[in-house]
């Protein structure tokens, strides 16, 4: 986006614009990301830009609307720049006055100067506190971008660090201003920094049981063979498509990491949880494992306590929904493409055995003077997926991901006496943090502990032996077995899914 300054702190921004099509020839991994830019301020660079994109680099003419210098490796390009540096810079900006024809690189807690002139690194890399007079701490180990101010400003850097800045006098050599919040000198950008927010991550597992056997329907129609004969025919199945097909899989039939990372991405993507995207964030990993985050703990209400608790089931049950909602997808995928699959065909067809694989299949009436009837089978198979809460993390963002920190639960007083001053607003979070996993709503509508007996707000600790028993009921209403699952089951789901394969069946009647 563009930013104007304007009078009497009336900033505007233009509106969020796409790299790819406003900055011609960009590769696509530039148009997804540009870590750090420096303007050409000295001949024959003037008015010219680099851009840095992890160890690449690529040099554009802002005047022509064009790429100067194709994209190249930072080490091939910049002569000397330490191995660290050229696998990428956080920040790049080109001196003034004596340090015309200087660009500094930054990159953690160090940085490089490199002469243009020289065409090589002419100092560095050394820490940035030790050169760089009136450095703060909380700048220490890194800043994120770079850039001059303009008016009484111009020759004054302006270092950034997630939603702070601190402004670098650079005649006088030293910090002059910050850290200080960076809406407090671009207000209009006050919209777009995070601020601090505690977030209770809760984990679960997906579990899947097989369960009934049933009947999917006939394949082809009811066939007749007369008394004292046998017929023979072939059942043909269609091979699956490639492994590298998306749908040549999922979740009920394979725990492969290809098959779990393409059910992560549909159930974050499912329209079930992107109306929540704004305050929750639903996840799986190849493990099966989901996450679910609440917004924060507390806004300032009257009894934030409440809000957290309700607002915890809001995501458990939006978490429940959108796995419920991907997993019957796929069954429903699954189902049609077995459907697909299998079909019947006369004994003397050949079989494409690139593409099909099939057995024949006998009917021996030859003992019987009677004909008989008979009728193929397609079976299903029943799923049992059973969504548990497993474990949850407490956990601290306020806009600078280096300083996100996540702990387990037992930890939560450390976090909190850390990263939160006000006594009260601490004891207030674990107060929350403690109802919101003390009443957990399972499945079959109980309210349940993820904690441990005896936990309070002052020491809580996630009970690492919980389970759930309960009976698997088949479609007769008879308990066939107990199903035992860590945690508390959160959802159960049986989707019925066609299979590829067939069972046999004799039917009444001497034609």
């Amino acid at each position: 986006m563009r930013y104007f300054e304007k009078a009497n702190a009336r900033d505007e921004t233009s509106e969020d614009l796409k790299i790819e099509g406003n900055w011609k020839g960009f590769p696509v991994n530039f148009t997804t990301g540009v870590d750090a830019t420096a303007t050409g301020l000295v001949a024959p660079f003037e008015g010219q830009l680099w851009f840095f994109s992890g160890s690449q680099y690529l040099r554009y003419d802002p005047a022509r609307d064009k790429i100067t210098v194709p994209v190249r490796p930072i080490a091939d390009g910049w002569n000397g720049m330490p191995d660290s540096f050229s696998q990428g810079v956080d920040a790049a900006i080109h001196g003034l006055g004596a340090h015309l024809g200087k660009i500094w690189f930054f990159r953690g807690s160090e940085y490089v100067r490199y002469s243009l002139p020289k065409d090589a690194v002419e100092f560095g890399p050394a820490p940035i506190v030790e050169n760089w007079h009136g450095w703060p701490e909380a700048f220490a180990d890194g800043i994120d971008f770079a850039f001059y101010g303009t008016g009484v400003h111009a020759e004054h850097i302006f270092f950034f660090r997630g939603d702070e800045f601190i402004r670098y006098n650079l005649p006088l050599d030293r910090v002059e201003e910050g850290p200080s919040k960076l809406a407090d000198l671009y207000p209009v950008m006050g919209r777009f920094m995070p601020v601090p927010q505690l977030f209770l991550t809760e984990e679960y597992t997906l579990t899947t049981f097989h369960g009934e056997i049933g009947n999917g329907g006939v394949i082809g129609t009811p066939t007749q063979v007369g008394g004292h004969t046998k017929t023979e025919f072939q059942v043909v199945t269609k091979k699956r498509v490639s492994e590298s097909d998306a749908t040549s899989s999922n979740i009920l039939e394979s725990s492969s990491e290809r098959v779990a990372d393409n059910f992560s991405k549909a159930v974050r993507e499912d329209e079930s949880s992107s109306e929540a995207q704004e305050n929750y964030d639903y996840g799986m990993d190849a493990s099966f494992h989901g996450e679910a985050h609440a917004t924060s703990l507390f806004g300032g209400e009257v009894d934030a306590t409440l809000r957290v608790k309700g607002e915890s089931q809001d995501v458990r049950r939006g978490f429940a929904k959108a796995v419920g909602t991907q997993s019957h997808k796929e069954a429903a995928r699954t189902h049609d493409e077995h459907r697909e699959q299998v079909s019947v065909r006369d004994a003397s067809q050949q079989i494409d055995v690139s593409t099909e694989t099939g057995f024949k299949q006998t009917v021996d009436n030859s003992d019987n003077p009677d004909p008989i009837n008979f009728v193929l089978f397609q079976l299903t198979q029943e799923y049992i997926l059973v969504l548990s809460l497993v474990d949850a993390n407490l956990v601290f963002r306020n806009g600078d991901e280096r300083a996100a920190r996540s702990v387990p639960i037992r930890e939560m007083r450390s976090l909190l006496d850390s990263c939160v001053t006000d006594t009260a607003v601490r004891e207030a979070a674990a107060k929350a943090v403690v109802t919101a996993l003390t009443s957990v709503v399972d499945h079959a509508g109980a309210t349940r502990s993820l904690l441990a007996a005896g936990s309070t707000s002052t020491a809580a600790f996630v009970d690492p032996s919980l389970s759930t028993s309960f009976p698997l009921i088949n479609s007769e209403g008879k308990v066939v077995r107990q199903i035992v699952v860590p945690g508390i089951v959160i959802d159960v789901d049986r989707p019925v899914v066609l299979t590829p394969n067939t069972a046999l069946a004799t039917l009444h009647g001497t034609g």
